[in-house]
């Protein structure tokens, strides 16, 4: 993180960069200009030119960067992603998703594994239509011993292409929040029927992703999973930037004493 300051007649020119997380390092800056008249004063008696107000330049940009970097370092990552480049998955064969007038519902879920604390903000999963209502319902859960625990959320989808016509059309659900996983923890995302009448599928993917699958009477380990991708975003971690602030608040005071 830089920061920077010019008293020309323009103000005072805060500069910050902030590293941000996810699965590529990178950084976002931001400059923040605070007018001539924000940051000095006059003082008393008849002197003509103005004094920089040192104290309220510390506290302005303490203030700033508590207030904004929370937002910065917030990055898109991928917490789990079996999709082929493109999007792509096996366009024939899937795992049934059906209701009860087809004989047992069957309502796949597959395991996968959080790699870091992070919040889901987006799932996309690859479903294709065979008969009946077409619409499925995914849900997302915690692992209960090799098994699906309590319910995070869930989400009704409809409308998926017929069965054996694509290979690269995805269901997205975007917008997610208030989800957190943990980093290391196991998780299911789910796909069951909405109707005694819908049969779906969850289409296998291409990537040679293999793990485990309850979906009793027929529960595998070692099975090809059902193309899906989970998205989220890392934490901030707030005592950095605390620390960070700080930092700036006595580096200005230094400034401030060598002048």
């Amino acid at each position: 993180m830089t920061f920077c300051s010019s008293s020309e007649n323009a103000g005072l020119l805060v500069h910050m960069m902030f590293p941000i997380g996810g699965r590529h390092m990178n950084s976002v800056s931001v400059s923040v200009s605070i007018p001539v008249s924000a940051m000095h004063k006059r003082p008393s008696g008849p002197q003509t030119t103005s004094v920089p107000n040192r104290s309220f330049l510390r506290l302005y940009v303490v203030a700033l960067v508590l207030v904004t970097a929370p937002n910065l370092v917030r990055a898109d990552a991928v917490i789990y992603n079996n999709f082929a480049p493109g999007h792509t998955y096996l366009c024939c064969t899937a795992w049934t998703v059906q209701g009860t007038n087809f004989g047992p519902a069957l309502s796949p879920a597959m395991e996968f594994v959080s790699p870091a604390s992070m919040s889901v903000t987006q799932i996309d999963v690859a479903l294709s239509f065979i008969t009946g209502t077409n619409a499925a319902l995914v849900s997302l859960w915690t692992d209960a011993g090799d098994r699906p625990g309590a319910l995070l959320g869930s989400w009704s989808l409809s409308n998926f292409p017929r069965f054996g016509t694509s290979s690269d059309v995805v269901q997205s659900i975007t917008g997610v929040s208030g989800i957190g996983l943990l980093g290391g923890e196991s998780y299911w995302l789910q796909v069951a029927p909405t109707q005694a009448n819908t049969w779906v599928g969850w289409n296998l993917n291409i990537t040679n992703a293999f793990g485990n699958v309850y979906d009793p009477p027929f529960s595998q380990s070692n099975a090809q999973l059902g193309a899906f991708a989970v998205l989220g975003v890392s934490e901030p971690k707030v005592l950095p930037l605390v620390l960070t602030a700080l930092l700036i608040s006595v580096g200005v005071s230094a400034r401030r004493k060598i002048r």
